[in-house]
């Protein structure tokens, strides 16, 4: 990690009512001991919390504490993980407790440098889930925003049971997700996008694309080069927007098959200082069954992206089968999201599934999202 102790959080990435800010600080007296990375500001005055990176991958791993709000001091420890879309979840393990742990993500300054938490605690509002009677259709509930007046509808269609999928509906636009379920209440959701192959070669190879997540024509069209053998990260092509040239990308084959699975998008643009801002984004590729006009489209799932709206997670009550209400936060909690650093995420030697560097955790610097970019 790459910890700027004195530094705020970017505000590109900035918290909403639906977070609690932790700031980054030094407690001297734990400096030199194995593994400590930071403490925690947690605002409270008979709290501390320190945080610890014990396996050395560049991570935290772990916390350990102490409430002295009580009769008597007590000491707290814990470990924290960190999916491959930089969400992470601390749960305390000693004294054992019956509490789920916390959720959030890392707060970053301008300069991509770790300054803090954001957590998800109090997810707040919670909207209350309306039940379809409809036992004919895939909707399970539907809900309204009660800031943005969105309209959400949690979706089983694989009819297993369970919600496996959401659409949001907002004024002149439809997002479709994934949904998979971190435990029994809280979930992640990824965007998920139509990829149309729009013109072909004399072999039947595409060559340029659209992508779309609402149905609606997307003006934004892609230049597929295909290469003429596949490359040593993995690549088979390389893709470039026709309208401005400043979006780029790769389509990967990652198991060997000739078809492309995986994803990858860059977006430069000059941050309006001298500088360069990149959008990055990695996504899995399903339905692309062969490389001819007669399979034109196929899915897009984002893994990892560096805007808030494509990857986010919410909560529950109720069950995954019957849900009463939803709170979904604002700010799409992987909006920080972690990207690949100095190598190709989907090369062979790279890659670790997601698409993501399991070392290294960098800031979503402004602008929006790559796919999302498309849609604008």
């Amino acid at each position: 990690m790459n910890i700027n102790i004195t530094g705020t959080p970017n505000a590109d990435s900035s918290s909403s009512s639906y977070e609690t800010f932790q700031d980054f600080v030094t407690d001297t007296s734990k400096q030199g001991t194995t593994g400590y990375l930071a403490s925690l500001n947690t605002g409270v005055a008979t709290r501390t919390i320190d945080l610890y990176d014990k396996n050395g991958d560049g991570i935290i791993d772990s916390f350990d504490g102490l409430d002295t709000s009580g009769p008597s001091p007590v000491s707290f420890s814990g470990t924290v993980t960190f999916d491959k879309y930089g969400i992470f979840h601390a749960i305390q393990t000693t004294p054992t407790t019956i509490d789920k742990g916390t959720y959030g993500r890392l707060a970053y300054d301008a300069n991509g440098k770790e300054v803090g938490l954001y957590t998800l605690e109090n997810l707040n509002p919670t909207t209350t889930l309306i039940p379809d009677t409809n036992t004919t259709d895939t909707i399970v509930a539907t809900a309204t925003d009660v800031i943005t007046s969105s309209v959400w509808t949690l979706l089983d269609n694989d009819g297993n049971g369970t919600v496996d999928h959401a659409k949001m509906v907002d004024t002149g636009y439809t997002q479709n997700y994934s949904i998979t379920w971190n435990d029994g209440t809280h979930f992640t959701a990824r965007a998920i996008f139509d990829l149309t192959c729009a013109t072909f070669d004399a072999s039947g190879h595409p060559t340029s694309f659209t992508v779309d997540s609402s149905g609606t024509s997307v003006t934004n069209t892609f230049s597929i080069t295909w290469l003429a053998a596949k490359a040593t990260d993995n690549s088979l092509a390389n893709f470039t927007d026709t309208a401005t040239g400043t979006g780029t990308g790769k389509f990967y084959d990652t198991n060997s098959d000739g078809i492309p699975d995986k994803v990858s998008f860059i977006n430069a643009y000059p941050d309006g200082s001298g500088g360069i801002i990149k959008d990055t984004e990695t996504a899995n590729i399903s339905g692309w069954s062969s490389l001819s006009a007669t399979h034109p489209s196929a899915q897009i799932e984002v893994q990892a992206s560096t805007w808030q709206g494509e990857i986010f997670t919410g909560s529950i009550t109720g069950t995954q089968t019957n849900p009463t209400s939803v709170s979904i936060p604002s700010y799409y909690m992987a909006g920080s999201g972690t990207q690949s650093v100095g190598a190709d995420p989907y090369a062979a030697a790279a890659d670790t599934g997601g698409g993501t560097s399991t070392t290294t955790i960098l800031a979503g610097v402004g602008g929006v999202g790559l796919l999302a970019w498309l849609l604008l």
